[in-house]
């Protein structure tokens, strides 16, 4: 048991000299970048600052943290982290699908005692599965309106269906390809579709066409969100003044969500740690897009992709490579996670 033990403390002394090297490399590269001072003597304060607080609270003995906690897939320790993932943009796009890389890593992550999570904007029912065949412990779909953890729902909310259809409405009139996203199915409105989205609307087919319905030949309509294609800004200005109760995420692509207000991703991960008994101190995010700045603002290790815009890369304190170039497997690998 001692040998055991001390491999352990081993073990984990390694680990946080990862998140030493990773905080102290990732400060250079926003300090470069004028995120973080506005002189050298400010630098050195910040790095110092970041050097002192992870010597202090990463490179300690946790042998006595060896208390099994059991799991779908094998044994975990009360000192297993847990890592949530975007998909669009993070660990998968259109057209090219997931980098071998990143499935790898993710399964190497959860083989290795640690708690892998879906976290997308996207609803259950818009979920490929060649996403879910990766693995993972859980998801949280359609920005935090629906959680189910080790195949338990835990948590889900429903737009009533009266204001969904007000808002497919309200889009028609100004020209804007509703999209409405539910747990079970999703809806497009083919009538409305811009001519450049036929091809990712042929994948849905492909992927889950059992879950995709057409508005106009729905006999019910049951979702969480509204996400639509727009045109300009006008448009998602329009929107917020009609709907005030309502969030409107503008990606600054074309591509707007309609999410009932004090739902995000970030509240969904606090529901999940807080039902399983997590410490928000243990938790780490990945994501590229608008809609998962407050996700990666929440937990202790917010992540951004390398082919996210720099104007958001800005706004994050870590930054990987780009998703089909190892960023997931090497970020990973670098907080010593796999």
């Amino acid at each position: 048991l001692a040998v055991v033990v001390a491999h352990i403390a081993e073990a984990d002394f390694h680990h946080r000299r990862f998140h030493f090297f990773w905080q102290r490399d990732f400060a250079v590269q926003l300090a470069e970048k004028g995120a973080v001072r506005h002189d050298d003597g400010q630098l050195q304060c910040r790095l110092q600052r970041k050097i002192m607080q992870v010597e202090a609270q990463g490179l300690r003995n946790r042998a006595d943290d060896v208390e099994e906690i059991e799991s779908g897939h094998g044994h975990r320790f009360d000192w297993a982290k847990i890592v949530f993932f975007d998909i669009d943009g993070t660990i998968y796009q259109y057209g090219n699908g997931v980098p071998q890389d990143t499935r790898w890593a993710i399964r190497k992550l959860r083989e290795n005692g640690n708690i892998a999570m879906i976290c997308t904007g996207r609803t259950k029912s818009m979920i490929f599965p060649e996403i879910l065949d990766i693995g993972f412990d859980g998801i949280i779909a359609g920005a935090g309106t629906y959680i189910e953890y080790q195949g338990r729902e835990i948590f889900r909310d429903e737009m009533e269906e009266a204001i969904a259809r007000d808002i497919i409405s309200t889009m028609r009139t100004l020209d804007i390809m509703a999209i409405p996203e539910g747990i079970d199915y999703i809806y497009f409105d083919k009538e409305y579709m811009p001519k450049e989205y036929f091809p990712i609307f042929e994948i849905y087919l492909k992927e889950v066409g059992k879950n995709v319905i057409e508005v106009d030949k729905a006999s019910k309509i049951e979702v969480s969100k509204v996400s639509g294609i727009v045109k300009n800004k006008e448009e998602v200005k329009k929107m917020e003044e009609k709907y005030p109760d309502y969030k409107v995420v503008d990606h600054k692509d074309g591509f707007i969500e309609i999410i009932p207000r004090g739902f995000s991703k970030a509240e969904g991960i606090k529901k999940v740690i807080d039902n399983i008994g997590l410490d928000r101190k243990d938790t780490y995010a990945f994501g590229d897009g608008m809609n998962d700045y407050e996700m990666l603002k929440y937990v202790n290790y917010g992540v951004v992709m390398g082919n996210a815009m720099d104007s958001f890369k800005s706004q994050i304190e870590y930054v990987t490579e780009d998703y089909d170039k190892g960023g997931i497997k090497n970020a990973l690998e670098r907080f010593g996670l796999i």
